[in-house]
C-alpha cells in the first residue's frame, strides 16, 4: 500500500475497508463484473417484449438499482434508441446512480448528454469529502461516495467513449476506485493512459493486476508481464484470480503455459478459473493439461462444480467448430 494522502480517509478508521465491501458486493451483484451462476436471469429479460422490459424497468427502486443496469443492458442488447425517451424519464432521479443508467441507456444510443451526465456525476463525488458530521454518518457518506464512484466509473468503461478517458485517468490515483478506472480504461483502449496505468502498477503492486489487464487490451506487452507476475506472487488468492479472469477475457495464446501450470498446482478456485480461462481463450495447446484436469473430482463448493466438469466444459470449447 502506498502512502500517499488519503484525503482524511485515514481519519476515519474503518471507511475504506467498508467502502471496498460496498464495491465487492457490487461486483458480484453486477453481470458485467462477474460471472453468473446461470443464466436464468437473461433467459428472463430475452423473454420480455420491449413493453415488458420497460414496464420492469420503471418498476425498480433506487434500492434495485442494479436490477436497472440489467434492464439496461438488455435494452442496449436491443434497438436501444427505442428505450430513449424511458430513460430520460429518470434523469431526475434521486439516486445517482440510477442516473448512471440513464446515463448509459442515452449514451449508447448516441446521445453524447448521456455521457455528460455520467460525468458530472463522476465530478459531483470526487471532490472533497462531505461536510462533518457524527462518525457514523461520516462513514456512511464516505462509503456511498466510493459506491457512486465506482458505479460511475464502470458505466463510464461500457460506454466506451475515449472523451471520459481524462476523467477515468485522473480516478487511477483514488485508492478507493483506482482498479474500476484501469478496468474502463482498457475496456475503452485508450493508448493515452498508458502513463497513468504505469504509474498505478508501480505505485500500487497490489492493484498491478488491474494495470496490467489494462494495459494488455490497449495493446502493451507488458500488461500480460503485470498479470503473469501476479500469478507468480504470493498475493491472495482472490487476486490471482482476477488475473487469471483477465486472461481468460484477454484471449491470447501465450497465456496458454502458466494456466496450465495454475490448473495442476494451485487451489481448487484457481483450478476451476484456470479451466474457464483456458477455454476461452480456445487454444489447442491447452487440451493436454485440460485432459490431465479430467481426473481432478475436487469440487468448488460455492458453485457445486468439480474442476473435471470445467476442464470438460473447457475441451468441448476448443473442439467445437469455429464460426
Amino acid at each position: 500500500m502506498n502512502s500517499q494522502p488519503r484525503q482524511n480517509l485515514d481519519d476515519v478508521s474503518g471507511v475504506r475497508a467498508g467502502a471496498l465491501l460496498v464495491c465487492a458486493l457490487m461486483l458480484w451483484t453486477l453481470p458485467a463484473a462477474r460471472v453468473r451462476a446461470n443464466d436464468v436471469a437473461w433467459i428472463d429479460l430475452d423473454q420480455l417484449t420491449d413493453a415488458e422490459l420497460i414496464e420492469r424497468y420503471r418498476r425498480a427502486t433506487k434500492f434495485e438499482f442494479s436490477r436497472k443496469y440489467d434492464y439496461a443492458q438488455a435494452m442496449i442488447e436491443r434497438d436501444v434508441a427505442a428505450f430513449v425517451p424511458v430513460a430520460r424519464e429518470d434523469l431526475a432521479h434521486g439516486d445517482r446512480r440510477t442516473r448512471c443508467v440513464a446515463g448509459l441507456i442515452l449514451a449508447r444510443a448516441g446521445h453524447d448528454d448521456g455521457l455528460h451526465l455520467v460525468l458530472d456525476e463522476l465530478a459531483a463525488v470526487s471532490g472533497p469529502p462531505p461536510a462533518p458530521g457524527s462518525r457514523r454518518e461520516q462513514q456512511r457518506r464516505l462509503m456511498m461516495r466510493t459506491s457512486e464512484r465506482y458505479f460511475a466509473l464502470l458505466i463510464l468503461g461500457l460506454i466506451g467513449d475515449d472523451r471520459a478517458v481524462p476523467a477515468l485517468i485522473a480516478a487511477t490515483r483514488d485508492p478507493t476506485v483506482d482498479y474500476q478506472a484501469a478496468i474502463s480504461l482498457g475496456q475503452i483502449g485508450a493508448a493515452g493512459a498508458v502513463p497513468a496505468l504505469r504509474e498505478l502498477a508501480a505505485a500500487r503492486p497490489d492493484e498491478r493486476h488491474w494495470a496490467g489487464y489494462a494495459l494488455a487490451r490497449i495493446g502493451e506487452d507488458e500488461g500480460y508481464d503485470l498479470l503473469f507476475d501476479v500469478l507468480r506472487s504470493d498475493m491472495r488468492w482472490s487476486e490471482h484470480r482476477h488475473a487469471i479472469n483477465s486472461l481468460g477475457e484477454l484471449g491470447d495464446d501465450r497465456a496458454v503455459p502458466i494456466l496450465s501450470r495454475v490448473l495442476a498446482e494451485a487451489d481448487v478456485h484457481l483450478r476451476v478459473a484456470a479451466a474457464r480461462a483456458l477455454g476461452a481463450i480456445g487454444s489447442s495447446t491447452a487440451v493436454p493439461a485440460l485432459l490431465a484436469a479430467l481426473e481432478d473430482t475436487e469440487t468448488v463448493s460455492n458453485e457445486s462444480v468439480t474442476v473435471a466438469e470445467v476442464a470438460a466444459e473447457a475441451i468441448a470449447t476448443i473442439d467445437a467448430p469455429r464460426p
